[in-house]
């Protein structure tokens, strides 16, 4: 069965290409270079966008299965895929200088025009990599019986949406430590991204990744990992 997320304005966005940062080889998202890489970290850039995002442990980003709607991050558990009961995306919007709060109601407004009896949690905010604040939205209610989670990141330009899309409540719910840990691996990188800087970044970020692991196993013996917390701050518009 066909995914059909309940967020059908997010697939119409500004589409992103995407490079996977895997050794020193980049691929692009075309039919012979596609790639499904598990905990695989990927840039993926457009107009005035940028960014970096590293599936959570146990699952697959795919660069590839999503092309036809224009998805080239999408990512779903190592065991499924991208038709399977959860995956994750991500796109990016034009800001056209909204606020965080008047990008998230214009979302809101335009599901329920499809989907009337919609039902929108204010699911709180997550912390990015690079010090952000995600404001994330619970979605239930939908014309297709989908569960989704957006996390909405502003940058001057456009506002990154990374999504959930669960086709049952138990499926979602098992899925929401990793998509907050998707959100919380987001780091943007330029609104201008120049075709010829892109190979730099990804060898930039690889070297950076690889100066951080050393930390992150000492730190993983020194004590286990605690669960995301979940951070119901009040959100400010940026």
């Amino acid at each position: 069965m066909k995914r059909k997320p309940a967020l059908p304005s997010l697939l119409t966005r500004a589409g992103c290409c995407l490079l996977i940062t895997l050794g020193l080889t980049l691929a692009a998202p075309t039919a012979s270079l596609a790639e499904q890489t598990e905990q695989g970290t990927g840039l993926a850039y457009g107009k005035n966008h940028a960014y970096f995002l590293t599936a959570p442990e146990g699952w697959i980003l795919d660069t590839e299965c999503g092309a036809s709607q224009r998805l080239y991050a999408v990512f779903y558990p190592k065991d499924s895929d991208w038709n399977g009961p959860v995956a994750m995306y991500s796109n990016a919007a034009p800001r056209d200088g909204r606020t965080i709060t008047e990008a998230i109601q214009k979302d809101i407004d335009h599901m329920q025009g499809r989907s009337a009896d919609i039902k929108v949690t204010d699911g709180g905010t997550t912390k990015t990599a690079d010090g952000k604040m995600a404001s994330l939205r619970y979605f239930t209610g939908d014309n297709f019986g989908n569960y989704e989670a957006v996390g909405y990141v502003p940058e001057d330009k456009v506002v990154v949406n990374i999504v959930l899309t669960a086709r049952n409540k138990a499926a979602f719910e098992e899925s929401l430590q990793p998509f907050r840990k998707l959100v919380a691996s987001y780091r943007f990188v330029t609104d201008n991204p120049k075709i010829e800087d892109l190979p730099r970044l990804v060898r930039e970020e690889k070297e950076r990744t690889e100066k951080l692991q050393p930390e992150a196993k000492k730190s993983d013996k020194e004590e286990p990992e605690a669960p995301a917390p979940e951070n119901k701050d009040d959100e400010s518009d940026e």
